[in-house]
């Protein structure tokens, strides 16, 4: 009788203790899954800002090298004048 009452005491506590556990197991893989989560968010609005970033510099260095072409095609002009003009 009493290793039939200390059976049941241990089991009682045994069933406790591994349900505790299994309640802090639960709870850490839903902190996990949540911070995973949050790490997928960040990672896509700094990956989507990133992305604006660069279609910004982008756009502005289309528009610089728009400046420098034409200003090349000016002297390429004024040094095909003056030289028409030499020849003459």
């Amino acid at each position: 009788m009493l290793q039939e009452k200390q059976y049941k005491e241990l089991k009682v506590e045994h069933d406790l203790q591994k349900k505790q556990k299994d309640d802090e197991r639960k709870e850490l893989q839903e902190k996990i899954a949540e911070m995973l989560r949050i790490n997928k968010e960040e990672r896509k609005a700094i990956e989507d800002e990133a992305w604006n970033t660069i279609d910004i510099i982008k756009d502005k260095n289309k528009e610089e090298l728009v400046v420098i072409i034409d200003q090349g095609m000016q002297s390429k002009t004024m040094l095909t004048d003056i030289q028409g003009r030499f020849k003459t």
